[in-house]
């Protein structure tokens, strides 16, 4: 009896797969995860680490019934042995409070980061970002960040932008995030 089990990676773009083969109840894996392993650049070493630290938050949300202030902490840290960064997000908008937690690693065929995130009103998705030079990009599923870091890594400013039901791009957040000193 052969039997085959199809295993993901997360990031929806680069499907690995490897089967399990059951023969006698004997079990046969691949060296997937030792070749991913040694082949994964690790986040710590990319223009992501910029990101690395606690910022304090603010920024305007914009909207036709009045703009909402936001206020709060972002926090940037390595996991995992430096392949992920960890970005938590506490923020108040307005009178209403958000929490975010982001997985962010590095997807090495497209020189991108592949960010996985998660909040407290049940919404998750995935978003890609890069860094080159001082430019931060993010963009997701209707939804774009541009940004610069500037100050010797010590500000991001930039704005979010929404996709509007007529397709063009409305600017929604300008945001502004200022690195704490240790």
């Amino acid at each position: 009896m052969f039997d085959s089990q199809n295993i993901y990676d997360l990031s929806d773009d680069f499907i690995f797969s490897y089967y399990l083969i059951n023969s006698r109840n004997e079990s046969t894996y691949s060296n997937y995860s030792i070749l991913n392993k040694c082949s994964m650049n690790k986040i710590t070493d990319s223009s992501f680490s910029r990101l690395i630290g606690v910022w304090e938050t603010s920024g305007i949300i914009k909207s036709s019934e009045g703009d909402v202030k936001i206020t709060g902490i972002d926090s940037y840290e390595p996991v995992l042995e430096n392949n992920y960064i960890l970005h938590k997000a506490d923020v108040r908008l307005g009178n209403n409070r958000s929490e975010t937690m982001e997985f962010i690693k590095l997807d090495n065929l497209s020189n991108k980061a592949i960010m996985n995130y998660f909040n407290s009103n049940g919404e998750d998705g995935i978003m890609y970002g890069t860094i080159i030079n001082d430019v931060f990009k993010i963009e997701g599923n209707g939804l774009r960040f541009e940004g610069n870091i500037g100050d010797g890594n010590t500000i991001i400013i930039g704005k979010w932008h929404i996709q509007a039901e007529n397709e063009n791009w409305v600017d929604y957040i300008d945001l502004t995030l200022k690195k704490r000193q240790l």
